[in-house]
């Protein structure tokens, strides 16, 4: 009996009036649907291609090879195109963040169709009939696209139609009426008004008294370090402004608008000719890459260089910690300087925990950069370990109240931007349900203590799924997620990265609860993660957290303050994220010691 493969959850199964076990979803983002007249667990649904994690790891290095590849052919072409002589480094920091994201995303929709098809030779592909498959999408920016892959069910429908077109054009099909949804992920629209409008006029005006402002301060005060987005605090921040005699700036030249051109077609399709595929993926990524690239890197490209131009800073470092991955502006402006002279970039992580195995951040991060500041151990050849200039402060001058027992949600959007060592698009589905395990066991026994801190709605409704299964008492209701620690007796993070690091700076008693099989983490931790497990600090298995949780409820510092768990979170700090009795001076100590980059 032939099957209706559902691409996304924009297709309504009732207005066919099809039974379920003639209907196939292609993953678990189709049934974040309205369409309540379906029993969805009922629908059986294609498995999550990189959940086989030895395809994961091979997928990764094929896709860095072909990221590489890839690259080298944009560098000639864009030069052409846009008549500048940047070197490669310069189109890996401009074009690398995006490049690498779409190319994993062009990747993994071709591979669920494939593996869909692979295991189910008899189908029907239910489309929209309304969409246009062969539309030159172009969005703004990197953001703007990065949402879009992420998010956007109607995108990903395009995406995988164009696989069916180009691979199965062969096969049958039938069309449907989009079903308006509720719930169909983070599509964002933005409706202007007066409001907006006097902002904008006010942002502007504002903007360039600061800018004059900035030339001024910038000729008196030359400007000799760029320290943009840095994820320091506050206070961290100024004085080392004020270390480097530069008055404090938080940079509005990198947040501008700029005009937006149309689409040109012409160039767009200089982008794919002549290029030798060896691979059948390779001629569909080609075929699919002008009409997708956004318009920063083609049609928007003169108004950046003429805003980079008007920036005058001649810095001697510029350092950011993430303005690298999605500021156009701060981006081009960087690759400019660097392109003309000996200025040197400095990047760091915004995170801490335990590394992963393999991951498209930190290899970007080191290859674009002169020196590369990590939490963690170093990993790269330009890589040093530095301590956090943004420690959370779990401190408060009111009598301590900690009862609860908090369990820190994690999340991540419906579909894949990269082939990291992570629980990735239909796999988040399956790290809930270990949390589910584990709350269950606990919540009858400790209904009054319980909650749960679910991370920002990623499209899935976790928290929602939370409530109907506990109720709405369960879920943590702080905004500030210092308060929801301050007010934990004991903390269970649900992922082994920077929300574990800060619970465990907080000093109090933590637990890691995570599905070790989607969560690869760095090879050189596994002596310690085996330690940490044998300890009861980590778990995989969430019947045997609930058990130590039900074990050390009564007193859970007694457990925490014994010498063993004590000697394994300095050996953690130690490995993962650094402390310093005098953190902002040894910042400053690398930031000005050339020997370092």
């Amino acid at each position: 009996m032939k099957k209706y493969l559902i691409l996304t959850n924009r297709y309504s199964i009732s207005e066919h009036k099809l039974t379920v076990d003639r209907l196939l979803l292609l993953g678990e983002w189709c049934k974040l649907s309205k369409d309540g007249n379906n029993d969805y667990k009922r629908i059986d649904t294609v498995p999550y291609h990189w959940a086989d994690r030895t395809k994961r790891m091979n997928d990764s290095i094929y896709l860095n090879n072909l990221y590489e590849n890839v690259l080298d052919v944009l560098v000639g072409k864009l030069n052409k195109i846009h008549k500048l002589n940047f070197s490669k480094r310069s189109w890996r920091i401009f074009i690398g963040p995006w490049l690498a994201t779409y190319l994993s995303v062009v990747f993994d929709r071709w591979e669920i169709i494939k593996s869909a098809l692979n295991n189910n030779k008899d189908l029907f592909f239910a489309l929209d009939k309304n969409l246009n498959y062969d539309l030159f999408v172009a969005p703004l920016n990197f953001e703007v696209a990065r949402d879009m892959y992420c998010y956007s069910q109607e995108y990903n429908e395009i995406l995988f139609t164009r696989v069916l077109d180009f691979k199965y054009s062969k096969m049958s099909r039938i069309y449907y009426k989009i079903l308006e949804n509720k719930k169909s992920g983070n599509d964002k629209s933005f409706s202007r008004s007066y409001l907006k409008v006097i902002l904008k006029v006010f942002k502007t005006s504002f903007r360039k008294l600061i800018e004059k402002f900035n030339d001024i301060s910038n000729y008196i005060f030359r400007q000799k370090i760029i320290l943009y987005r840095t994820y320091f605090d506050r206070w961290s921040l100024i004085l080392l402004f004020l270390k480097f005699r530069q008055i404090p700036n938080n940079y509005p030249e990198f947040k501008q608008e700029y005009k937006s051109n149309p689409i040109n077609y012409k160039i767009r399709s200089i982008l794919s000719k002549g290029v030798q595929n060896v691979s059948e993926f390779e001629s569909f990524f080609w075929l699919c890459f002008g009409k997708d690239v956004p318009k920063e890197y083609l049609e928007d490209l003169k108004e950046l260089t003429l805003i980079a131009k008007r920036i005058k800073y001649m810095p001697k470092i510029i350092f950011t910690a993430n303005a690298h991955w999605g500021n156009a502006i701060f981006k081009f402006w960087t690759a400019y300087i660097l392109n003309k002279n000996d200025t040197k970039l400095i990047i760091s992580t915004h995170g801490g925990g335990f590394p992963l195995l393999d991951s498209i951040t930190p290899q970007h991060e080191s290859l674009i950069s002169d020196l590369y500041l990590s939490y963690s151990r170093p990993k790269y050849e330009n890589q040093l370990q530095v301590p956090s200039l943004k420690r959370k402060k779990f401190t408060s001058k009111r009598k301590n109240n900690a009862k609860f027992i908090t369990l820190i949600g994690s999340g991540l959007p419906p579909f894949a931007f990269a082939p990291n060592s992570m629980p990735m698009s239909s796999l988040i589905l399956h790290d809930f349900e270990q949390k589910i395990k584990f709350c269950d066991v606990l919540v009858k026994r400790f209904s009054d203590s319980l909650r749960i801190r679910p991370y920002p709605d990623q499209g899935w409704g976790i928290a929602d799924m939370y409530c109907d299964r506990y109720g709405k008492d369960i879920i943590n209701s702080n905004k500030s997620y210092s308060q929801s620690i301050l007010e934990s007796k004991l903390i269970i993070c649900s992922y082994p990265q920077t929300t574990y690091s800060e619970a465990l700076s907080s000093g109090k008693p933590t637990l890691l609860l995570f599905k070790s099989e989607y969560w690869e983490l760095d090879k050189r931790n596994t002596h310690l993660i085996k330690k940490m497990m044998k300890a009861n600090m980590i778990f995989d298995d969430p019947y045997k957290a609930a058990n130590h949780v039900k074990n050390i409820e009564a007193d859970p510092n007694e457990w925490w303050n014994s010498k063993t768990i004590q000697e394994l979170i300095n050996e953690f700090n130690s490995f993962c994220y650094k402390k310093s009795l005098n953190p902002l001076l040894e910042w400053e100590y690398i930031l000005r010691n050339s020997k370092y980059i």
